[in-house]
């Protein structure tokens, strides 16, 4: 599927909610901002530990979508009631080198109000399957917090297994924790 800014690409009614699963647009900043912050609000385990502004919301979504032009970078929100409440981007290759153009990499996460309902499968199984047609690609390469055990479970749910670990890999206000790092082969 091509990239287009704003795009449905799949929906899902999720207790009689309509949840769009669709292609980042300019007008994301705002809701991307307010979605990211609440994450770091509530101390998710994920890598950003700052509150971000709406201009490195604007820097970060025009490279997002310069990525999703240049078809590097498959980057999908899901938006339920008007609201970003999730993303997920899923890259081509480790690095910029053909030796790894087999592999991708997946990062997704979801609002608190959202997760345990199967918005977070359905959503990185889409990239996944986008990615897979898009770029002929062989595994897909993940890692999550070993604290995390929604996240654990999610990927198990999504075919990944656990290929290696960082001892204290991560830091996150002044608590460490394992990054588990994961593989799904296609």
């Amino acid at each position: 599927m091509q990239f287009e800014e704003g795009k449905i690409i799949k929906t899902l009614e999720i207790d009689g909610k309509k949840v769009f699963l669709r292609f980042l647009k300019k007008e994301d900043a705002q809701g991307c901002m307010e979605y990211l912050n609440s994450l770091i609000d509530e101390k998710a385990q994920i890598l950003l530990q700052e509150k971000k502004t709406l201009d490195d919301e604007k820097i970060w979504l025009e490279r997002e979508i310069n990525s999703n032009r240049l078809g590097s970078n498959i980057s999908v929100a899901v938006e339920i009631e008007g609201r970003i409440s999730g993303l997920c981007s899923i890259s081509k290759g480790l690095v910029e080198h053909h030796a790894t153009e087999h592999v991708a990499s997946i990062g997704f996460g979801l609002h608190k109000n959202y997760r345990g309902m199967g918005i977070g499968q359905a959503l990185a199984s889409l990239a996944i399957d986008m990615a897979k047609r898009a770029w002929n690609i062989e595994m897909v390469r993940s890692s999550y917090y070993s604290k995390n055990i929604a996240s654990a479970k999610l990927h198990e749910k999504l075919g990944f297994v656990e290929v290696g670990r960082i001892k204290n890999g991560i830091k996150m206000w002044d608590s460490y924790s394992d990054e588990v790092i994961v593989l799904k082969k296609l």
